[in-house]
């Protein structure tokens, strides 16, 4: 039996839902053997989560955005309760029929908060001044915080609705059974009798002199069509890789010029930096994935996704003499394991284009 669905289901408008979130929320702080919400109030998990360098602005914006949607706040409940093991160790039928003040729905909190029972740590302990460490029970609530908000954001409309109506409860049907028949409801009718005006008494009769001629139809020849008289299918333009913002790009360009250009008389040239991620070399791409590129000792980066093929596409200044290192790093996704790998590519101005692989998984070899 899947109680989060359940829970959810006992869930019938946003209303309620909003309720149960809040209820939910105070639940957890009350087991935390917290009672100061300021601790956990939304501005300060935002703080966290920035100062931890997990979230940007836009990520936490998109968030916002979504959960005034019901068929989010559904989704993303549904998600958070099974992933946290709220499902199967609370007694969620209390915390619904408990009844909230209609406020605003700290989710940011009532999310990191969640999270921070399946890890048994005190929330209040967080401070942005003095961040723990990635893998501690603290640095691990932080990170999967960042990790649900960046999965509930990336999900699709279509799988959202999907998911949502499978939460969604399902209205009363009304009785097919056929009323019965009323006492006084006659069930036969009586006979009538009925003359028909169209049939003649007699038959008529025609001779062949008073028939109409037969016509033949007249055919040409047949119509034929060939594959050179249908047009051609449209042929979709191919599927550019995915490029930074070229506002941030440009800034980030900029300041890799004013740091390394300083010391050349003539200015840098551009290449092209091509981040593919896939499973395995030649296997299947990886979409979706989060990329990073920076140069160490400057300020700033440049950052996006792959496209449907599993490509990142980044325009990089070189030195006309010599190399330049930068780093890239991409974040796995949470079903293979979620974690940060980071390679270090030296581009230099000899080529126009470097590509920099990443494989989830290496094919073993068996020597004999």
């Amino acid at each position: 039996m899947d109680r989060a669905k359940t829970a959810i289901q006992a869930q019938p408008e946003i209303k309620q839902l909003q309720t149960f979130a809040r209820n939910l929320r105070q639940w957890l702080i009350e087991s935390l053997a917290e009672d100061d919400r300021q601790a956990v109030s939304e501005s300060r998990i935002r703080t966290l989560l920035r100062a931890a360098n997990l979230v940007d602005v836009s990520l936490l914006r998109d968030f916002e955005q979504l959960m005034e949607q019901e068929t989010a706040v559904r989704v993303m409940l549904y998600d958070l309760l099974r992933e946290t093991g709220l499902a199967e160790e609370v007694q969620l039928d209390a915390i619904t029929a408990e009844e909230g003040q209609e406020t605003a729905v700290p989710w940011l909190s009532l999310i990191l908060t969640a999270f921070a029972w399946q890890q048994n740590y005190p929330p209040h302990l967080l401070d942005p001044l003095n961040l723990p460490p990635h893998y501690t029970p603290a640095g691990l609530v932080l990170s999967r915080t960042a990790t649900f908000l960046r999965q509930q954001v990336g999900r699709s409309a279509t799988s959202r609705e999907r998911i949502a109506r499978k939460l969604t409860p399902e209205p009363d049907k009304p009785d097919a059974r056929p009323a019965p028949l009323s006492e006084t409801t006659s069930t036969t009718r009586p006979l009538i009798p009925v003359r028909y005006p169209e049939i003649a008494r007699e038959t008529v009769r025609l001779t062949s002199d008073e028939l109409p001629p037969e016509q033949t139809a007249v055919r040409g020849d047949p119509i034929t069509i060939t594959p050179a008289d249908l047009p051609a299918p449209p042929q979709p333009p191919p599927s550019p890789a995915t490029t930074p913002n070229p506002a941030i790009a440009q800034t980030f360009v900029a300041a890799i010029r004013k740091r390394f250009g300083r010391s050349s008389p003539q200015p840098m040239l551009m290449t092209r930096l091509h981040v593919v991620v896939q499973t395995q070399p030649d296997g299947p791409p990886l979409p979706g994935l989060q990329v990073k590129v920076w140069c160490k000792s400057v300020s700033g980066s440049v950052a996006g996704v792959t496209d449907e093929n599993g490509r990142f596409q980044a325009q990089l200044p070189v030195p006309r003499q010599g190399s330049l290192t930068y780093h890239v790093q991409i974040i796995w996704p949470r079903n293979l394991g979620g974690e940060k790998e980071e390679k270090a590519i030296s581009l230099n101005a000899d080529r126009t284009t470097f590509t920099l692989p990443f494989y989830r998984q290496y094919p073993t070899h068996t020597t004999t």
